[in-house]
Formats: structure tokens, sequence, C-alpha cells
């Protein structure tokens, strides 16, 4: 069976702003020493396979781990944060004065309705869920360390306890918190740990 380790990027530049795909700042001081922090944990877990979103806070997260280990980062561009389109960059509030209407409807239905110029929550776990599996395919029986984001790590935990798309909201995630999940042989997927803090 496999294992999968989820692994949400450290504290960024701008965090607190609405940044998704189209967004690309570095890690903040904090969230830097946090990458490095963490390493050690990272590498007793004995991933097999490392995983990245091309975005830089993500890779610059798991980046120490693969120096220490000497594993290979495989880029997946399917693993970047939810497209928010014109919102990219904003904070709720800014986002909520501007566009009001479209801002309500997109959090009660986030499945249908994306940011505008963005995507839907269908259109992400679309694409996150296909990587997964081909990911899950392609390695059987391996362990997996996949740096990500926030709307990623929420859409496979959906995916994987069949949750109501209006639950994607309610579902914490904390910078360079890890979620372990494990493949069934028949193919669904497990939950084990949630949100853990790497000390």
């Amino acid at each position: 069976m496999n294992e999968i380790l989820l692994l949400r990027h450290a504290e960024p530049e701008s965090a607190g702003l609405y940044i998704g795909r189209g967004s690309n700042p570095e890690l903040s001081p904090a969230g830097r020493k946090k990458a490095e922090e963490i390493t050690r944990i990272l590498v007793r877990e004995k991933p097999e396979r490392l995983y990245s979103s091309p975005l830089k806070r993500a890779l610059k997260t798991i980046t120490p781990t693969a120096v220490k280990t000497g594993l290979e980062i495989v880029i997946s561009e399917n693993f970047s944060e939810m497209d928010f389109g014109d919102w990219e960059g904003l904070g709720w509030k800014e986002i909520e004065q501007r566009d009001p209407n479209l801002w309500h409807s997109w959090l009660d239905n986030p499945w249908e309705i994306p940011p505008p110029g963005g995507e839907t929550l269908k259109e992400l776990q679309e694409r996150v869920i296909s990587s997964l599996n081909q990911i899950l395919n392609n390695h059987p029986g391996e362990k997996i360390l996949i740096a990500t984001h926030g709307g990623p790590i929420r859409t496979i935990l959906g995916h994987a306890l069949a949750l109501e798309p209006s639950a994607f909201w309610s579902v914490g995630i904390d910078y360079a918190g890890l979620c372990r999940f494990r493949q069934q042989p028949l193919g669904a997927l497990d939950l084990l740990q949630w949100n853990i803090h790497l000390k």
C-alpha cells in the first residue's frame, strides 16, 4: 500500500492574502527557517519519492529535504494552488468590497462558481486527483512526499472522505502542516493524520 505525505508549504511573503496559482512569492524569513527546521523530521519519514508544486513557496520548503535525502524533486504543475484569477494578491475584505455578490456566491458554491478569471473547485479537484492517481500508479507500494498548498490538500481530503464541497472552507491546514494518507488495495484513501505540527 502507498503512504502519501502531503506537506503544506511554509509561510510565504504576503501570507494572509489570496495567493494562488498565479502568485509566486518567496518564503518569508520565518518560512525559510521553518523549512530548515522540519527537514530532520521529514528525513526520518524515509520518503521514497519527492514531488512538488512548481511554485517557489512549495519547492523551497521541500528542497532542504531533497538535499539531505539525495532524492530528486519531481515537479507537478497540477499540484499548484487554486487559481484565484482577478482576486490574486487581495485580502478577503477587499474582495468582498469589490465583488460582494460574486464573493458570497463563490463561498456558497465554489464547486461551480469560480473567482473572475480563476478556476472552480471542480476544476481544481480534477487536476489534483488525476495527478495523484498517476503518481500512485507509477510508484506502487512506496512512501511519497508531496509539497503543495492548502487548496490541493483540502481537495484530496474532500475526495478521500467524500465531503460536500461546502466543507472545503471548514478544514484548517497550517503552514508546514503535514497530512498522512494510506491507499487501500482497491484504491480508496484512508486519512491517518491531519495537520501534524512538525517540531
